[in-house]
């Protein structure tokens, strides 16, 4: 987000919804700001019918007429948060302004492409949501289960439903599953149409919970109202280098590589893989980051580094209507960020909070030397 002189300057996210009741499609664009006193402000702006083919043309003039409804000038259109659809792609691509994809969503993705890719995994979730189905579509078997649960004394709860189209429903279902253990064994043991979990089976839903867990703590962190576009590179990189450091049991190896190979694919690949964010090269990411005094620098390697910080200084002089900026400009900067780590984490998940510091004294230890040249500045007087 950025400030000027106008009473607030936008990023925009958009999506297209289906109405549930008339079926009908619509199209919503909502502005996140600050104003001149740097108070966040997030508001819902129009919320449109949307009746023509989606196309990127189509898609690319609905945006150009919400923007002119609100008065929203070209220079106060800052970035536009979308969805992956190759449509949206093309209609951001063609209004011109800087877009980004939603970063949880690609990882939602992450976990769906890796959760499935294992036999054994497939069919202990299969058999997971068939039990959960079984209290869904049943009055009296929830009753009876919340009276197991009673006379265990423990607190009342609610098995998740494994929906594909809901954010970490997977790895709700398996960790409220996992915590009710013994209230489902009973439960099971009086019930001769369900089929009963083996303790290998347990086993396995034990280690599958430790992959997605991590994913699910920095959704809930990304999707915080006071998170920021600076946040997403240092949460990916420590969620690389965790999930490259986790041990997991050889019987779900399979899964956990493909979670690795998944996210990197999906954040990190080469600039040729249009399916690929590309955090550490895309200038909206990388700037954000720099900025930040909680980050700044400490993930990005020599060549990001340099990169960030000739951005940085073209947009500084940029704004200053002072746009020259040589290539051998002064690249000294403090990188000695003293950070808060937002990650709530339990005792068995010390090792991801460590993933953070970890990056950070590897990039404290190593200092960047100072690249002296010369900055050329054309500057304007008025003497009116």
């Amino acid at each position: 987000m950025a400030l000027d002189n106008q009473p607030f300057t936008l990023v925009e996210d958009t999506d297209i919804r289906t109405c549930p009741k008339s079926h009908e499609l619509f199209i919503s664009l909502s502005g996140h700001c600050i104003d001149k006193d740097f108070n966040r402000i997030d508001v819902v702006l129009p919320a449109s019918h949307f009746s023509e083919s989606h196309t990127g043309v189509n898609i690319s003039e609905k945006l150009e007429s919400m923007w002119d409804s609100w008065k929203i000038q070209v220079e106060r259109r800052h970035l536009l948060v979308r969805d992956g659809a190759s449509n949206m792609v093309k209609g951001s691509n063609l209004t011109e302004i800087p877009s980004i994809h939603f970063t949880i969503y690609l990882l939602q993705l992450v976990v769906s492409d890796s959760i499935m890719s294992e036999n054994i995994v497939i069919d202990v979730l299969a058999k997971c949501r068939r039990l959960v189905t079984h209290f869904n579509h049943s009055s009296i078997a929830c009753s009876n289960f919340k009276k197991v649960q009673q006379q265990q004394n423990l607190d009342n709860l609610c098995l998740v439903q494994d929906v594909p189209t809901r954010w970490n429903s997977t790895y709700l279902m398996l960790e409220i599953l996992n915590k009710l253990k013994i209230p489902v064994q009973l439960y099971l043991a009086e019930r001769s149409d369900l089929m009963t979990f083996s303790t290998f089976e347990w086993t396995l839903i034990s280690s599958i919970i430790k992959l997605p867990k991590p994913f699910f703590q920095f959704t809930q962190e990304m999707c915080s109202e006071i998170t920021t576009l600076s946040s997403v590179i240092p949460n990916i990189c420590t969620l690389n280098k965790y999930m490259s450091k986790c041990q997991v049991d050889l019987s779900i190896q399979k899964t956990q590589n493909q979670l690795k190979t998944s996210l990197k694919n999906r954040f990190f690949a080469e600039a040729n893989d249009v399916k690929s964010l590309q955090i550490t090269k895309n200038r909206c990411y990388v700037m954000a980051t720099s900025i930040d005094p909680r980050y700044k620098f400490s993930y990005f390697d020599d060549d990001t580094k340099k990169q960030a910080k000739y951005w940085l200084i073209n947009d500084v002089l940029s704004f200053e209507n002072t746009i020259v900026c040589s290539e051998e400009v002064d690249f000294h900067v403090n990188e000695s960020p003293q950070l808060k780590f937002l990650v709530n984490t339990e005792k068995e998940e010390d090792s991801l909070e460590s993933c953070f510091k970890e990056i950070i004294n590897a990039t404290s230890e190593n200092t960047i030397p100072s690249k002296k040249g010369k900055v050329e500045k054309k500057i304007e007087c008025d003497f009116d």
